[in-house]
Formats: C-alpha cells, structure tokens, sequence
C-alpha cells in the first residue's frame, strides 16, 4: 500500500536548472549578435573609406587635416621594433641623409591600412622621385602580430614598426586623427627631411570622412603639391580645447575636419584637464569645453558655430590676400 513517500534512490528535480540554462543560451546569443554587429559596423565604415576611392591623381581630392608638429618643426625621435628585424631608428636615418615618410596607420583591425601598404610598394619607384629615400609604417599592434600579418600579406617593403602604447605616436599627435578615439593612429602621413625637420604632412583620417585610403597617385600628387611649396605652413592656425564625456568637443571636431577640407588651416587638440589646456583656457576665458583658438587668439567657447567660424576664416584670410579654396 502506497504512502505518498517518494521511494529512495530518486531524486527530485529542481525547478529551476533549466530556466538558467535557458538564461545563459539567451544571453550567449546576445552576445553573439552584438560582436557580429560590431563588425558589420566596421565592415560598412572600412567600405566607406574606400568607397569612391578612384583615382584621378590630382591634389586636395581627400578631405586633409595638418597636425603638429607640422612643417618646419624638429620631428620627434623614433625608435620602434621592425616587422624586418632589430630596431629603426629616425635619427641614424636622417643622418644617414635620408628622407624619410612616416605612415601612421589603425593597424590589423584596418584592411585599407594594409591595402594602403601594398599598393605604396607596388609603386615605391614614384616615391623614389619625390626623393623618399624610405618608408616606415607605424601602428600600436604587437610586433609578433604584425610580423604574422607582412608574412601572410607578402609585403616586405615599407616594415610596420610596432608602438604597442602609442608613446612615439602620441609625440606626433597621430592618435588624434582616427575613429577610435585616441586609442588607435588614424591615416597620417610624414615627411621628414636629412636635417631632422618635417617637411610635409597630411592627417587624412580625421573626422567626419575617417579616411582609411588614399589612392597612391592622389597621395603621391597631394606629396609633390606640399614638397614643392616651399614647405609653407598653413595659413590659419585653430586651437581646439575639449575634455571627455564632451558632446559639443565632438561636434567642434566634425566642424573643423569640415573645415579644414576648403581652407588651408591647421587643426591641433588640446586637453583641458592638461596644465598647457588649463592655461590656454584660463588665458582665453574658456568658462566650458570645448574652446576655440583662432592664431592663438580666443574665438568661442561652448556649442560651437560652423557659420561664425567660416566668416572669421573668410575674413582672416581675405585680409592676407588669399582664396579659401586656395589649397584644393
């Protein structure tokens, strides 16, 4: 006669084992979807760079922005393990008597950068007659990596040098000019001649367009413009101060990289939170991010004004005797 007592040796089921299980399956797949969304966004932001990407060999096709140091300023030291073996080093090249071009670039998680690698040594012979005597790449992905990487791509010219915390490209700004917010370089290209100064740069990768490729003949066109100009420094220097968790900084970017398209203007950012930001802020009145410096002198601080900028650049260089579009 039955009791109701469960007989021994069973066991009885918790509840709410498969409701965990359930759980955790749900949220591997979010997980899943959210990694394979990461990476159709930077699938359709690499397609963009490229995308209208032909080439017609002219200068000024690719929207340009001039970081400091800039030309006529003593580049800063380099030396960087090679993807070639030991170590290069800027200041034996220079010299050496070489002239050398400095390509700062987002690294493995850019398939333009390397693109962009292969067709400058398929053409290194134009690079040649502009005078470049060598080439480097630069980017903060690990040596063993990027060694893998050159093997698997077959490049053996220019070598990727490998500045894992971005110490050297941090000293010329490079980290500045690319979509991950100052933790990768974006697409910044430096000439540096035998007497150790920049001769020539160009930040393509700033904001709004984030430039990932040049096509090598606009490259090699946009080269031979800044080289055979004298080396002159752009008309219009703009200061932009801003600080983190700081909408209208971003929104100041995306103006000037506008900007910076249509006059000769050259765009450097300063850190608010930094000593020479707090200086430069308490100097000009900044009462909030971000603040604008036109010549050193104080523009506007807070939302910015693209149409109020663009009359003061107009009357800026209007003065001096120079068209706006001058430089495209």
């Amino acid at each position: 006669m039955s009791t109701g007592t469960p007989k021994k040796g069973k066991k009885i089921k918790k509840g709410k084992a498969p409701q965990k299980k359930s759980l955790n399956r749900r949220v591997g797949i979010l997980a899943a979807v959210a990694v394979g969304v990461a990476v159709v966004a930077l699938g359709a932001i690499f397609f963009i760079s490229n995308s209208g990407s032909s080439s017609s060999g002219q200068a000024g096709n690719f929207p340009v922005q001039v970081g400091s140091p800039g030309p006529g300023e003593e580049a800063p030291p380099i030396e960087l393990p090679s993807t070639e073996g030991g170590t290069f080093d800027l200041s034996s090249a220079t010299a050496q008597g070489e002239t050398v071009l400095l390509y700062f670039q987002e690294g493995l998680m850019c398939p333009p950068c390397f693109d962009q690698i292969k067709d400058m040594e398929a053409q290194s012979g134009a690079f040649e007659e502009l005078g470049i005597d060598r080439t480097v790449s630069i980017t903060n992905d690990p040596l063993d990596a990027l060694e893998q990487k050159v093997e698997q791509e077959g490049i053996t010219m220019p070598p990727v040098l490998s500045d894992p915390n971005l110490a050297v490209s941090k000293t010329y700004d490079a980290n500045k000019y690319g979509m991950m917010g100052g933790s990768h370089n974006g697409h910044t290209f430096i000439v540096v001649g035998p007497d150790g100064e920049i001769q020539w740069r160009a930040d393509y990768g700033g904001a709004p367009d984030y430039t990932m490729y040049v096509p090598v003949p606009d490259l090699l066109a946009d080269m031979r413009e800044g080289l055979e100009g004298g080396h002159r420094r752009p008309m219009v220097d703009v200061t932009l101060l801003t600080q983190e968790n700081c909408a209208f900084c971003e929104q100041a970017k995306e103006v000037l990289g506008r900007l910076s398209a249509e006059y000769p203007i050259s765009v450097s950012v300063l850190d608010l939170d930094t000593p020479e930001g707090q200086a430069l802020g308490e100097r000009g009145g900044v009462m909030f991010p971000p603040g604008i410096f036109v010549d050193g002198e104080p523009f506007s601080y807070g939302r910015p004004s693209e149409k109020k900028l663009r009359r003061e650049l107009d009357r800026r260089l209007g003065a001096a005797g120079r068209s706006p579009c001058s430089r495209r």
